[in-house]
């Protein structure tokens, strides 16, 4: 079936429901979560109803086949439900069947995005603008996060009084705060450079006064979202952003075609690698020591639990959405205290709750991802499109790491992020070898 449907609306609705989840306080509420999961949904369906595919994008053949396999496990485990008390099930069960349910409809919006993403950026222009918003975003959290700090950190946007948590921006969570800025970070990083690269044409056009204010006006922003990064002093973003940054930089000295150029870039790297290396070490917070009960210790704990849930359970785990109902069953006197909702973890939270075979299918469809995007960086021939190819990267390098010590893709809003950017890492190219007009 086929209507006429504007080409603007999947766009429009990608880019609604990239600003609302994180503006609604990271969509983590009932209510801001069934918005987002509708915006991911009407994306789809207008895709579809439209007719026009984009069928060649690699994210068809990588990320969208792993969701669809965490579907069907978690469809599985859902008419399943069982106890972890109760003796081992040798097929897929859930522990925990409302969070299983929750679980599915939100991996249902997932795949929704990655199914209408490919068609909504079908182009360089819809793919800058999308990077334009994801900055843009970022800024604003900042400067809210920041005045909000400099006023007392006692209400959302002035509104909502904060009843817990170690909030910033809308962000009940600043480390989740945290998460977003780097991924908007790399986005103005990548529009600078992008921009960069298409100076000598704008010089060419006259518009050369225009062009370097636009380039101060994002360096300004940029240094903006980097200082409230600091500010909040979340060691998992900002490790994760280090380490993305000094892979694809290194990586990236590659394209410079004069041997000097390379001596002078690769020196760059290591001296920011020197200096970024002597600050965390002078400080034992950058290593979650600051305290006698250190986060790193807290953390271990969590691990040591989830690992243990995986041994009893490692082929399905013991459901989508089921941690914090299984973790009690499982506490013991160094256990922390308080409600514990998840591993800090992304990719441990991913294997106790599905298991090797869920962890396999998302892992191999990233990976798969990661690669092709890799190439589409590496081979494209235009190099604007290459900075922002390797800016798209990079923030999905940093987000997959930052999941090693966080929980970031469980919170809808950043998920949500990432995946676009990922979608837009894999999509870049240049029409016949041209970059792309700026």
């Amino acid at each position: 079936m086929t209507l006429r449907i504007p080409d603007l609306l999947p766009e429009g609705l990608l880019l609604a429901a990239v600003v609302f989840g994180p503006l609604a306080f990271g969509a983590t509420e009932p209510w801001s979560v069934a918005i987002l999961e509708g915006l991911l949904f009407a994306l789809a369906l207008s895709c579809a109803l439209r007719g026009k595919s984009n069928w060649g994008h690699p994210i068809y053949r990588t990320m969208l086949p792993a969701a669809g396999i965490l579907l069907l496990i978690g469809l599985a485990q859902f008419f399943n439900p069982r106890l972890v008390s109760t003796p081992v099930s040798l097929l897929p069960f859930t522990a925990g069947k409302e969070g299983t349910g929750g679980a599915l409809i939100l991996w249902g919006a997932y795949a929704a995005l990655l199914f209408g993403a490919p068609q909504a950026l079908g182009t360089n222009a819809a793919l800058r603008r999308a990077l334009w918003v994801v900055f843009l975003l970022g800024a604003f959290i900042a400067v809210v996060g920041l005045m909000q700090r400099g006023q007392g950190n006692d209400a959302y946007y002035g509104l909502r009084p904060i009843r817990h948590g170690n909030p910033f921006g809308p962000y009940t969570n600043k480390n989740h705060a945290a998460s977003v800025l780097v991924l908007a970070a790399f986005a103005g990083a990548g529009l600078w450079l992008s921009r960069l690269a298409g100076i000598r044409r704008t010089e060419q056009r006259g518009k050369v006064l225009e062009a370097w204010m636009l380039q101060v006006l994002i360096a300004f922003l940029l240094a903006v979202i980097v200082l409230a990064i600091v500010h909040i002093r979340a060691r998992g973003a900002i490790h994760a952003m280090a380490l993305a940054a000094a892979i694809v930089g290194t990586a990236s000295l590659g394209h410079l075609k004069r041997r000097s150029l390379r001596r002078v870039g690769a020196a760059a790297v290591a001296a920011a690698a020197a200096v970024f290396l002597g600050i965390i070490l002078r400080d034992p917070f950058w290593i979650g020591n600051e305290k006698k009960e250190s986060s790193a210790e807290y953390r271990m704990t969590l691990y040591r639990t989830s690992l243990e849930i995986a041994r009893d359970f490692p082929v399905f785990g013991t459901g989508l959405g089921s941690y914090q109902k299984v973790f009690p069953a499982y506490w013991k006197l160094d256990s922390p205290e308080g409600k514990i909702e998840h591993a800090h973890n992304d990719w441990l939270e991913l294997l106790t709750e599905s298991g090797w075979a869920g962890l396999t299918a998302y892992l191999a469809g990233l990976l798969a991802a990661f690669s092709v995007a890799a190439r589409s960086w590496w081979t494209n021939p235009a190099s604007d499109m290459r900075c922002l190819a390797g800016a798209c990267l990079a923030a999905a390098l940093s987000f997959s790491l930052h999941g090693l010590v966080d929980f970031s893709f469980q919170i809808p809003a950043n998920a949500v992020l990432f995946l676009t950017l990922l979608v837009c890492a894999c999509g870049v190219f240049s029409r016949n070898g041209q970059p792309y007009e700026i």
